[in-house]
């Protein structure tokens, strides 16, 4: 299945990343987010309710609007900064963190989920403690 694929393209000086997706790709990461978050949850010992937001990769609104009924988690808690971080593949997230810390949105007590999807259909989460 090639729903993603990503290239340099020497057509211009310097070259350029080429990035092609197929919109099935969205599709498909949202059907691997929740074993993984479940998992999560489940080793940390933690519930939905014990997190206070979850930190996506800002992939796109389609894919932030999707993502709390795929993990069980409330609209509210999903961090959509889509409007100032577009798809910047992985550093996304850590660009949304340091929003959220820069404006001093996450409060010491709070756990967060750091979740991440990337080409090869990978995803990967952990839980930050503040």
């Amino acid at each position: 299945m090639h729903l993603y694929s990503s290239f340099v393209s020497l057509a211009q000086k310097y070259g350029r990343l080429v990035i092609k997706k197929k919109k099935e790709l969205e599709d498909a990461y949202l059907a691997c987010v929740q074993p993984v978050i479940k998992e999560l949850l489940d080793k940390e010992n933690l519930s939905a309710d014990d997190i206070s937001f979850v930190i996506p990769s800002q992939i796109s609104e389609y894919f932030l609007n999707k993502l709390p009924e795929k993990i069980y988690f409330s609209a509210e808690k999903i961090i959509n900064l889509i409007h100032k971080y577009t798809d910047t593949l992985t550093t996304s997230v850590f660009l949304s963190l340091k929003h959220l810390l820069d404006n001093k949105v996450i409060k010491p007590g709070q756990k967060i989920i750091l979740l991440t999807v990337g080409s090869g259909i990978t995803v990967g989460a952990s839980v930050y403690y503040f």
